[in-house]
């Protein structure tokens, strides 16, 4: 998936949101105890009986955990994100619905039926869910043409990938 967004539209959309979880953070059932750096969080959930201590990173969409290679790292423990468009094998809060999401939840956002070509929500849906492995991926490329099944998952092979060059920061 190529991404068109430049360094500061992506940081915009990060201060977007960290600003909007720490007003919220309360409500949806958090306390931010430390900031960490620009984007990432010490915080406590209050929803937990046991009240644990959770390392978050806010990023743009949720897709961008793929595409910043971040399931390479398990340095942190939630993610925030703007705006959800993706399967993860962590729990997400999604600022802009306000909901949380468990690991390997699917996405509220439901394909359009009938559509000729997939907009990019809906292309970075069907990424994760080949990458997570989830049927619905499964099944969607076995019902695609063989040119498009091959570059779905040349695409997605991709994403497994390390990327040359400094890692991301968070």
């Amino acid at each position: 998936m190529e991404d068109l967004r430049t360094y500061m539209d992506v940081r915009i959309e990060r201060e977007k949101a960290a600003y909007q979880f720490v007003i919220q953070a309360s409500r949806l059932g958090y306390e931010v105890k430390k900031r960490l750096s620009p984007y990432k969080y010490l915080v406590q959930d209050k929803d937990d009986w046991r009240e644990k201590m959770l390392t978050v990173i806010v990023l743009p969409t949720s897709f961008d955990f793929y595409q910043y290679r971040l399931h390479k790292s398990k340095k942190f423990d939630m993610l925030v994100v703007q705006r959800h468009n993706a399967i993860l094998p962590v729990e997400v809060v999604d600022m802009e619905t306000s909901m949380k999401y468990a690991p390997g939840d699917s996405v509220e956002r439901a394909m359009r039926e009938n559509a000729k070509r997939r907009n990019d929500d809906e292309k970075a849906l069907l990424l994760s869910q080949i990458i997570c492995g989830a049927q619905a991926g499964s099944k969607a490329v076995e019902e695609m043409p063989d040119r498009m099944r091959q570059r779905y998952l040349k695409e997605a092979r991709a994403y497994l990938r390390g990327r040359v060059g400094r890692p991301f920061a968070s």
